[in-house]
C-alpha cells in the first residue's frame, strides 16, 4: 500500500515486479489501482516538463 500511495504522490507509474504467486494473490487489487489511477497520470502528466523550480 506504500508503494501505491508513493505512485500518488510522484505521479509515477505503478511498477511492480511480480512472480506467478503474487500475481494469483493481489492480481485484481493491482488492476483496480491501475484502473483507478491511470486516467489521474494521464492528465496530470500531459505537460513537458521545462525546468526545476
Amino acid at each position: 500500500m506504500d508503494r501505491a500511495l508513493l505512485v500518488v504522490l510522484y505521479n509515477t507509474p505503478l511498477n511492480l515486479v511480480l512472480g506467478p504467486d503474487t500475481l494469483g494473490e493481489h492480481g485484481a487489487d493491482i488492476a483496480e489501482l491501475q484502473r483507478f489511477f491511470a486516467p489521474l497520470h494521464q492528465a496530470a502528466g500531459a505537460e513537458p516538463m521545462t525546468a526545476f523550480r
